[in-house]
């Protein structure tokens, strides 16, 4: 008899007699045994891996290793979830939606799936898409306050604050120490005119998670609108020193630097909002008003000029080229107004009101007429006083 036969039958006969208990587990010599418990829990051990992994920053080797999880486990709905979202913060948006969409396909009663496909449409520029994944979330589970969060956060972004509102109302319902969605609902606050009520929400978010940037540099934010210059740029240059990547903290600080002549630093942080944000018309205006402060009309003309573009036309931002215009001289200024004001009527009467409040006209209201073109005129004459 062969020596491995002899082993075996030995082998079996100690079984049978009661010599060799737990025999199976002779075949640790040869790897470990394969059975559905010890693949699921090589599966979820790799899992955690690449979770820890795409926390960590670390997305292109998160999703290598989800791609493994997959492959010993292709119908695990939540490595799809995992890579997708690794995949979107690498900037990988066609191949991420693939991995959410899948995920949704293999979990359409749970809530995840949409929360994570919601994010992607988000990051792609389409918000409508990103709301009614998060409605079909909340559908799922009226009780998961990410969802209302999520939701609240675009409605913010489209300036639909009156939506945005109840949905981080209902957030902090479900989750009452939720900072994020405190500091959330004070920035549509603000935005919505309640400074008071911002503030509240800022304070208890900032209680309740003390580095979190956006409730630092919003807070920031409604001190200036207050007039609060100082206590404000303490707490936007918080907010800058806890990484923030919001481009109008930046702005708002380059605006209280502004205010305080700090011209230099000033720059530095409208700088940083435009990096943030190159196509950002209002970073480029305001650095073209920082450029008419410090004496350089030709540098504000050439950010002026972007800004506009950017808008296309918008006449607020034709007010500051005309300005940049007056201060550099060039003829072009009265043209540039003539432009604002056929852009959209409200910058007629903007335009009336300055120069009334300058002294060049003695009343705010009325029509463009003769006697405003004539102001106009003697304040271009004078190189354009009180622009900045």
């Amino acid at each position: 008899m062969k020596p491995r036969k002899v082993c075996r039958a030995v082998a079996a006969a100690a079984c049978l007699f009661g010599l060799l208990a737990g025999c199976v587990e002779t075949r640790v010599v040869y790897g470990p045994p394969r059975n559905p418990e010890w693949q699921l829990v090589r599966v979820m051990g790799t899992f955690a891996n690449g979770v820890r992994l795409s926390r960590g920053g670390e997305h292109r080797a998160a999703i290598s290793t989800f791609d493994r999880v997959i492959l010993m486990a292709p119908g695990y709905w939540r490595a799809y979830r995992e890579r997708g979202a690794a995949r979107r913060r690498m900037g990988q948006l066609l191949l991420a939606e693939a991995d959410l969409d899948q995920a949704v396909a293999m979990a359409p009663d749970l809530p995840e799936p949409y929360v994570s496909r919601g994010l992607l449409h988000s990051a792609a520029g389409r918000p409508e898409d990103a709301i009614a994944d998060y409605t079909t979330a909340i559908e799922r589970d009226p009780g998961y306050a990410l969802a209302w969060l999520n939701r609240g956060v675009v409605y913010g972004k489209l300036w639909q604050n009156d939506k945005a509102i109840p949905d981080f109302d209902t957030a902090i319902r479900l989750q009452p120490d939720y900072a994020m969605a405190h500091a959330n609902r004070g920035v549509s606050l603000m935005w919505a005119g309640d400074l008071d009520g911002a503030l509240r929400d800022f304070d208890r978010a900032l209680e309740l998670d003390p580095h979190l940037a956006l409730a630092w540099g919003y807070r920031g934010v409604t001190r200036q609108k207050r007039g609060e210059q100082r206590l404000a740029l303490g707490d936007l240059d918080r907010a800058v020193a806890l990484g923030s990547r919001d481009e109008r903290v930046h702005l708002y600080r380059g605006r209280v630097l502004m205010a305080q002549r700090r011209l230099g630093e000033a720059r530095e942080a409208l700088e940083a909002a435009i990096a943030l944000a190159p196509d950002w018309a209002q970073g480029h205006n305001e650095m073209a008003y920082l450029h008419l402060a410090r004496g350089a009309p030709e540098d504000a003309l050439r950010s002026a000029e972007t800004a506009v573009t950017l808008a296309e036309g918008k006449w607020d931002y034709l007010d500051t080229l005309g300005d940049a215009h007056c201060r550099a001289r060039d003829g072009a200024a009265a043209a540039t107004y003539a432009q604002m004001r056929a852009a959209d009527p409200e910058a007629a009467a903007f335009k009336r009101g300055q120069l009334a409040g300058l002294g060049y006209l003695d009343a705010a209201e009325g029509p463009w007429d003769a006697a405003a073109e004539a102001a106009l005129a003697r304040w271009i004459a004078e190189g354009c006083p009180g622009v900045i």
